[in-house]
């Protein structure tokens, strides 16, 4: 039975932090390792063949420790969607001053309006996931639980004709490019094009663990899995080389030149793919986060931070039920200059599907 129902972000962290704590030593958390090292088991690189054809492993040997500006080359990839709002589940999503998402606030289904809500119309009755705009297309993961199509990779034009089915795939996280579908089906990262056809495997683990998220950046691609203990690693699209770069962290997401992640110790981590410089934000446990405009926003489930990443200074910027005990905000991301997220109190029965504008401060429900 295929284990792709993805799990919250929230569960992921819990696993992340019993994986690091195996590796306490004096009450302390191990910090994550400096030196790269190859990864010998748990990844098969199959050279971008395709499912049909056997693959093989290539003999690995000893990396030297280096930067991660010596190991990822190359330039930001244009997605259909920010990387940061696809790691918060991809509700959300802009194009051409539009809003694509999911209507949380009533059926689920995916809708396209401006961003004051006006103009709004369904695109389709399925309930969407990961959503992506390329070209005249919307990309996305029916998320259905009861649906026949549950997990597979769809899209639907722009006028709203009727949603396809791409591949044969379920797939837990798609990357949508003008080169390609990039996505993840239990133990290995695949390619198609846009049309569905062509389906080659990237690279395929070999330990049957499931890979929890990815992201992309030049000739590499970014994992997070937790599968043996949380950790990020890097795979060549080529298929010659596969890389750990982080044990005990998990949750990577690519903004411009910027790879941001948490580590196991709960502090939100970056590190810049052009020179390999590190940073560290102590004490600012968070679970989803999203880059913009020089700010890290995130969420620890009260309230809504954010970090002013050149002068390291903490803000509140959303804590407007903070103080009761059962409130839970999660963050989507951000579109048309708005924070979206959830906020879930005594007083509700679901969660409410709200905007923050980063210009004037308003508050409002998405209509």
């Amino acid at each position: 039975m295929r284990r792709l129902k993805i799990c919250s972000l929230l569960t992921l962290f819990i696993f992340c932090m019993t994986a690091c704590e195996e590796k306490q030593e004096g009450g302390k958390v191990s910090p994550p390792v400096t030196e790269v090292s190859k990864i010998t088991a748990d990844i098969k690189i199959t050279e971008g063949v395709s499912k049909q054809k056997v693959t093989t492993t290539p003999k690995l040997t000893k990396v030297p420790e280096r930067k991660i500006n010596e190991i990822i080359k190359g330039e930001v990839w244009e997605l259909g969607n920010s990387q940061a709002n696809l790691l918060a589940l991809g509700y959300i999503c802009e194009n051409e001053g539009m809003l694509y998402y999911k209507d949380l606030n009533h059926e689920g289904y995916l809708c396209v309006s401006k961003p004051d809500g006006t103009d709004k119309r369904v695109l389709s009755k399925d309930s969407p996931r990961a959503i992506q705009v390329v070209g005249d297309y919307i990309y996305y993961i029916d998320d259905g639980i009861q649906s026949n199509t549950y997990n597979r990779i769809k899209r639907v034009h722009k006028d709203g004709i009727e949603a396809e089915v791409l591949g044969e795939e379920r797939a837990g996280s798609i990357l949508v490019t003008e080169k390609g579908i990039f996505f993840n089906e239990v133990d290995y990262i695949g390619r198609m094009e846009l049309d569905g056809s062509g389906t080659d495997i990237v690279f395929k683990r070999e330990d049957g663990g499931d890979f929890g998220w990815f992201c992309i950046y030049g000739d590499s691609i970014i994992t997070g899995g937790v599968s043996g203990g949380a950790k990020i690693e890097a795979v060549k699209l080529d298929g010659s080389e596969a890389v750990t770069l982080y044990n005990g962290a998990m949750y990577p997401q690519i903004s411009g030149e910027t790879l941001f992640f948490l580590k196991g110790t709960g502090n939100m981590s970056a590190v810049s793919l052009a020179t390999g410089e590190e940073k560290e934000w102590k004490g600012t446990y968070g679970l989803r986060s999203v880059f913009f405009n020089g700010k890290l926003y995130y969420t620890n489930m009260r309230q809504i931070s954010a970090i002013t990443t050149s002068t390291d200074v903490v803000e509140v910027i959303y804590s407007e039920n903070s103080d009761k005990i059962d409130t839970q905000v999660e963050l989507y991301g951000v579109a048309n200059n708005r924070l979206y997220f959830t906020e879930k109190t005594t007083d509700v029965d679901l969660p409410v599907f709200r905007f923050y504008d980063l210009e004037t401060g308003e508050i409002g429900l998405v209509l």
